[in-house]
């Protein structure tokens, strides 16, 4: 995907991309908390899923950009155009929901919400958190999981000092990200050509034609709209229903009871799931499968014979089975170092350019040079071992979530860039 100028076309960056994403951005960081939190309906930006934003360019290529052209002929938006707002949209929907916002704001709060005299946290848990971690005015606590009086202002002042702090730990991380993007992208891209799926419908959406046409030939395909109407209509319905009792559910889950009743064995047709299945390898697609049915089966056996664990990992507890979860983790530091040692010629070639300027590997097309990319690596990190020390932790724990926050990282984003998806539940 390569949207970078040439001396010959105008900038992708152009007043009216950078608008209209900026527009769309602050749409999807509006509405992904409000139907996420207050509506509860189904999620339309949750981190690396982006269906909101899939869905507004689908809207934008499809409708509005045709819609310009017949207004004014410098209206429409080129195709490179485009896709410096579907980048912009796609980060955006990082943010507001489960990739930040909804977990930072909660975690800063609830030791001192959730306090009580039974679970004893006043004594156990709050006096190990420095003050500038979190809001020191129990009103500023209290409101936000209950709201401010009527004609109450925020009290912003109590959230100023905390956020400064939280919110340089955030810049470390993004920094971390994008440069260790930045090291990874021509190995994976080029060297190990993966398919990166989750940005092959948006691709094809802005297609060109040989005539020039603005309708692209992905909204001409019969099969395309078939395709499209299908769930559409089923999740029309299920969504109908929860407002209207009166029109019958589009029930598309059944269970299996196996292992003695300790297991039901869920059976999903999950569109997007089918969707990926086309735009990956069929390796990977199995794999996904298979995996999820085999964690499955061992989390029916674990429940028959007994095998249990009391460790509440929430979200990330792979079927809330803890055992699971920490294979899972462990899976993944292998993940990661097997493709490490896979792109030690290529890394060398990068830390060679960073250092000792010896390394040939051309970076023009990226986003930052090699050079600037270690070194923003490399300070994000020490950002963040210094931030972790600050806030309590010893100097060799701070080093080791470092270290198994980058594995996280890498690792997930590995298998969103070959699956599409990081996570299949069951």
């Amino acid at each position: 995907m390569d949207i970078r100028q040439s001396p010959e076309t105008p900038s992708p960056f152009s007043l009216k991309a950078i608008s209209l994403g900026t527009l769309l951005s602050l749409g999807i960081a509006l509405g992904a908390p409000y139907g996420n939190m207050v509506i509860r309906g189904s999620t339309m930006a949750l981190d690396f899923s982006t269906a909101g934003a899939i869905f507004l360019f689908f809207l934008l290529t499809g409708g509005v950009n045709l819609l310009f052209a017949r207004i004014h002929p410098a209206l429409p938006l080129r195709r490179d155009e485009l896709l410096v707002v579907y980048i912009m949209m796609i980060a955006a929907s990082a943010i507001p929901t489960m990739g930040l916002s909804e977990y930072l704001l909660p975690i800063i709060t609830a030791p001192y919400y959730f306090a009580t005299p039974e679970n004893e946290w006043a004594s156990l848990i709050l006096p190990h958190i420095p003050a500038w971690m979190a809001p020191q005015n129990p009103e500023a606590v209290k409101w936000f999981y209950e709201g401010a009086p009527r004609h109450r202002a925020i009290p912003w002042q109590a959230w100023a000092r905390p956020l400064c702090y939280w919110s340089a730990l955030v810049a470390a991380l993004y920094a971390v990200m994008i440069s260790s993007m930045v090291i990874l992208r021509r190995q994976w891209a080029e060297n190990e050509r993966l398919l990166y799926p989750i940005v092959q419908v948006p691709l094809d959406m802005v297609r060109e034609t040989e005539d020039g046409s603005l309708l692209r030939p992905f909204f001409k395909s019969p099969i395309m709209w078939v395709g499209f109407l299908v769930p559409v209509v089923a999740g029309s319905i299920k969504g109908l229903h929860a407002y209207y009792n009166f029109i019958p559910d589009a029930d598309l889950v059944t269970y299996l009871p196996l292992f003695r009743n300790n297991l039901n064995m869920q059976f999903r047709l999950s569109f997007p799931m089918v969707g990926f299945s086309y735009l990956i390898n069929l390796d990977i697609a199995f794999g996904l499968w298979f995996f999820n049915v085999l964690g499955a089966c061992l989390k029916g056996l674990m429940r028959m014979t007994g095998i249990s664990s009391t460790e509440n990992l929430g979200y990330y507890g792979a079927g809330h089975e803890p055992i699971l979860g920490h294979q899972g983790m462990g899976a993944m530091v292998v993940l990661v170092l097997f493709g490490l040692w896979t792109a030690r010629g290529h890394l060398k070639e990068v830390f060679g350019s960073a250092f000792a300027k010896t390394g040939s590997v051309d970076d023009s097309r990226e986003i930052m040079s090699y050079r600037a990319a270690v070194f923003a690596f490399l300070g994000g990190l020490s950002v963040l071992c210094i931030w972790l020390h600050a806030s309590g932790l010893p100097l060799w724990a701070a080093l080791a979530a470092t270290l198994l926050i980058v594995f996280v990282f890498i690792g997930v984003t590995r298998i969103v860039v070959e699956g599409g998806v990081a996570e299949a539940t069951g």
